[in-house]
């Protein structure tokens, strides 16, 4: 519409998003036409985005269980917790453990709800666990979820039975059925020690033309009892549960003062074999299980391996609770510490 004073049009091929110009001149009845544009110039508005912003907020946790203190006696549990969104979730017994280096990953997980059993816990004790998630698109915790528990009652055994740490009340004594007569050893007081083993009693010898005593019939075992086998030398400490340990050198043996260089009971082959030897252990009130190398027992060098990884991953390797002593910290701690034995680390010992 033009020719009077007013003038329009209609434009098509408009789009969202878009900005358009015209340039306009006009020309009067004597033909006088503009020389320069007028601009007329508009956008059309894009519509609403329906694309939400991208996810950069990790995973909310909450709800972390068990809190407080277990029933004394419990020796494995589950632990759980929620999180806002999808995600898998991770845990350490190391605080500030990067999710990323964290080997321990929940048995139940990826929805909003996980779990997972942890074990080897014992009476007295109180363990700590770091947890740390992830979300479908890769944002990762920077920050520790602390799920901490107590059992209760005194530090006893988690699952494995361990050698006495102190001075414990003597159980009523049962022979062990089918164990052989052992060789006969000398009253306490003998002076020649045996060798490699400061201080043990070797048999007194008989006077000529005498008759030494009979020995005894019957060799009574406990849990705790501290064997030798025919060699004299290797002494061990036996378990309820048909597994020994070595006693690595006198240093270590001095660090119980419960133990008695004249309580070790002298056992034959058969008996020292029908224990399995066990070189796992873990400190009492500590929930890391190490396996011993014993590099050189002369020297009285060896060195502890961290097991560091997941209950699961400890049973597939044919190994089982019961075979995990308890020994105290000062012999934990005599050890020097060597690298981390994980669920497909070859054990060249």
């Amino acid at each position: 519409s033009t020719g009077a004073t007013s003038h329009s049009t209609l434009v098509g091929g408009l789009s969202s998003g878009q900005t358009f110009s015209y340039f306009v001149r006009c020309q009067d009845g004597a033909g006088n036409p503009n020389t320069a544009d007028f601009l007329i110039e508009f956008s059309v508005a894009s519509p609403p985005s329906t694309t939400p912003p991208p996810d950069t907020t990790p995973p909310s946790r909450s709800n972390g269980a068990p809190t407080g203190s277990l029933t004394s006696g419990t020796i494995s549990t589950s632990i759980s917790l929620a999180t806002d969104e999808n995600a898998t979730c991770r845990y350490s017994t190391t605080a500030g453990t990067n999710y990323d280096s964290m080997i321990n990953t929940f048995s139940t997980t990826g929805a909003t709800s996980h779990s997972t059993l942890v074990s080897g816990l014992t009476n007295g004790a109180t363990f700590s666990y770091y947890v740390r998630c992830t979300d479908g698109v890769g944002n990762k915790n920077t920050s520790d979820l602390l799920i901490e528990f107590s059992i209760l009652g005194s530090a006893t055994t988690g699952g494995p039975v361990p050698p006495p740490i102190g001075p414990t009340p003597t159980p009523t004594p049962t022979p062990a059925p089918g164990i052989p007569t052992p060789a006969p050893t000398a009253p306490p007081g003998t002076p020649t020690p045996a060798p490699g083993i400061p201080g043990t009693p070797t048999p007194a010898p008989t006077a000529p033309g005498t008759t030494p005593p009979a020995p005894p019939t019957t060799v009574i075992l406990n849990e705790g009892s501290l064997i030798r086998g025919p060699d004299g030398i290797k002494v061990y400490i036996i378990n309820a549960f048909g597994y020994k340990r070595h006693i690595f050198n006198p240093a270590v043996f001095g660090m119980y003062k419960h133990f008695a260089w004249e309580g070790i009971m002298s056992v034959s082959k058969e008996v020292l074999d029908s224990y399995t030897t066990s070189d796992l252990y873990r400190a009492d009130g500590d929930p890391k299980v190490y396996s011993l190398e014993e590099v050189n027992e002369a020297g009285g060098s060896a060195m502890k391996h961290h097991l560091d990884m997941t209950a699961a991953q400890f049973t597939a390797r044919a190994w089982n609770w019961n075979q995990v002593f308890i020994v105290n910290n000062a012999e934990r701690d005599y050890y020097s510490t060597g690298y981390l034995i994980h669920s497909d680390t070859v054990i060249p010992y």
